[in-house]
């Protein structure tokens, strides 16, 4: 603290006095925000979420009080406010009804008592949803019996997408089950369905959910996948006909398990 000073000034035709204003000299704090919660936040749709921070500062005494720290953040317009604790951890906690699908933005500042701030911290908050689309409720398969064994591909138009639009890093699993009903003529088809993997495994369906394909999205992801894009000869769904097959019309029902992240 610097206390008034009283200056004279003395001349030939006035004598004037003046005093100083006193002040309080105080050092330059050097404040930043270190991000604890992951960068981006995934969340889903209809679910709160928190970010967590901490701020760290330099040039303070050792029993500083952090509460005289207010952290802003700013999202989608929106002004958020908050204090930390005694060690400098801070958290926000983002209703839903603030975040819009797709991409937002989190962006926080922390300033102190005396004026000091930090430079900006962002984080990213992806609300997007997960879900299949465009299941064919219908497929068929088609071939005549040789009485040899053989791979049937399904006819066109068997569709599968999935849409997944929470952002970069989220990852899902889709699984299938097979379950064989009544059938023409009575009893169960001679064979299988079958799923063939891109790198050459397959994987037998029965009425246990089986992995047939696990993604986790990138950068370039566009939010849908389709799933039957690149099915043909090397993979994908096939129905394996047996050598000793009845000629006939068979149903199965294919059921479609998608699972929030890798399995």
């Amino acid at each position: 603290t610097v206390p008034a000073t009283t200056s004279n000034f003395d001349g030939t035709n006035n004598i004037l006095s003046t005093d100083t204003v006193p002040f309080t000299l105080t050092p330059n704090r050097l404040i930043s925000i270190h991000k604890l919660s992951g960068d981006p936040v995934n969340v889903q749709p209809n679910q709160d979420t928190k970010v967590t921070g901490t701020v760290v500062m330099d040039n303070i005494p050792d029993d500083y009080d952090y509460r005289n720290v207010t952290v802003t953040g700013t999202l989608n317009g929106k002004t958020l406010m908050t204090q930390p604790d005694d060690e400098g951890e801070f958290n926000f906690t983002i209703p839903a009804a603030d975040l819009v699908s797709g991409s937002n933005s989190l962006v926080v500042k922390a300033s102190d008592e005396e004026g000091n701030s930090s430079d900006a911290a962002t984080w990213t908050l992806n609300m997007g949803v997960l879900q299949l689309a465009n299941v064919s409720d219908q497929a068929k398969f088609t071939t005549k019996l040789t009485g040899s064994a053989q791979a049937v591909e399904p006819d066109a138009g068997w569709t599968i997408n999935v849409i997944d639009t929470r952002g970069t890093g989220s990852a899902w699993t889709l699984q299938a089950n097979a379950t064989a009903q009544a059938t023409t003529p009575d009893g169960q088809l001679s064979g299988n369905l079958v799923y063939k993997r891109q790198n050459g495994t397959e994987v037998t369906l029965n009425q246990t959910p089986q992995t047939v394909m696990t993604h986790t999205n990138t950068a370039t992801d566009t939010g849908t996948t389709d799933v039957t894009s690149s099915w043909g000869q090397k993979a994908g769904m096939q129905a394996q006909i047996n050598s000793d097959a009845i000629v006939g019309d068979y149903t199965i029902v294919v059921g479609w398990q998608l699972i929030d992240g890798v399995s």
